[in-house]
C-alpha cells in the first residue's frame, strides 16, 4: 500500500471480519454437520448485535472538518487512497479558510477505521482538530474523489 505504513495490517483486519460464502456444496455443508444441528432456530437467538452487523452492515455517513497543517502536505490524495482501500465513497476538498472538508458514506466500521487514518494524516500534516457530524447514509456516491475549489 505504498508510503502508509500500518494501514494495510488495518484493511486486512477489517476485511477479515466481514462474512464469507461458504466454498462447499449445499449438500457437503449439511451432510458434515449432525443433525441437531439442522434444527429451525428462533432467529431471536441467532441474530444477536455483532452478528447482525457483520452479517448486514450498518451503513452510515459523516461530513468532516480538518484543521491544522492539512493543505499543501497531499491530505486530500491520502484520504482518497484510503478511502478506497476501504471502499468508502464520498469526497474530499480543501477549502479557503485552510481547513479540509470531507464527506464520507459506506459501512460504520470502515469509516471509523477511516476517520482514525483522517486524525493521523499523511507524514507531513499535522491535524490539530476534527469536527465531525454523522448524518443519515444517502448512498449518494459512487466512487471517492477530490473535488477542486478553484482557487
Amino acid at each position: 500500500m505504498g508510503g502508509f505504513p500500518g494501514l494495510e495490517v488495518k484493511i486486512r483486519k477489517y476485511f477479515s471480519m466481514l462474512p464469507r460464502a461458504h466454498s462447499g456444496s449445499e449438500e457437503e455443508i449439511f451432510a458434515s454437520r449432525p443433525v441437531s444441528v439442522l434444527r429451525p432456530v428462533p432467529v431471536r437467538h441467532f441474530f444477536n448485535r455483532s452478528t447482525c452487523d457483520k452479517i448486514f452492515p450498518v451503513k452510515a455517513r459523516f461530513h468532516a472538518l480538518i484543521s491544522g497543517r492539512v493543505q499543501g502536505v497531499a491530505f486530500r490524495f491520502f484520504a482518497q487512497h484510503v478511502a478506497n482501500q476501504l471502499g468508502i465513497t464520498g469526497w474530499v476538498r480543501n477549502l479557503y479558510d485552510g481547513r479540509v472538508e470531507v464527506v464520507a458514506e459506506g459501512d460504520r466500521e470502515a469509516l471509523e477505521l477511516f476517520l482514525a487514518e483522517l486524525k493521523k494524516g499523511p507524514r507531513m500534516a499535522r491535524v490539530e482538530k476534527v469536527d465531525l457530524d454523522w448524518e443519515e447514509f444517502r448512498d449518494e456516491f459512487l466512487d471517492f474523489s477530490i473535488k477542486f475549489s478553484g482557487y
